[in-house]
């Protein structure tokens, strides 16, 4: 049975809010981890073990929004695969 397109909007609506908030978690958590570990008071500059951190958690929070979209859109919106890769590349 197919969902309906309401329920779909609404999994669509979640699951990018999900990503964006997974995604914003992963790139900002590993600066206060790293400012907390150093112990270097938040309104001083890290340099370049910052930037670093910074690329890296990027990249991990790039990773786990995908996850998180396209488990949200399997789970709530019934999408297949297929279309969830065409939503996420924007085919």
């Amino acid at each position: 049975m197919e969902p309906s397109k309401s329920k779909q909007r609404r999994a669509k609506f979640f699951a990018s809010v999900g990503a964006i908030i997974g995604f914003f978690i992963c790139l900002t958590g590993p600066l206060f981890i790293l400012h907390i570990v150093l112990e270097i008071p938040l309104d001083e500059p890290l340099g370049q073990k910052g930037v670093w951190v910074l690329i890296t958690g990027g990249a991990i929070g790039i990773s786990v929004a995908y996850l998180i979209f396209s488990k949200l859109l399997k789970k709530i919106g019934k999408f297949s695969d297929e279309e969830i890769q065409k939503m996420w590349y924007g085919r």
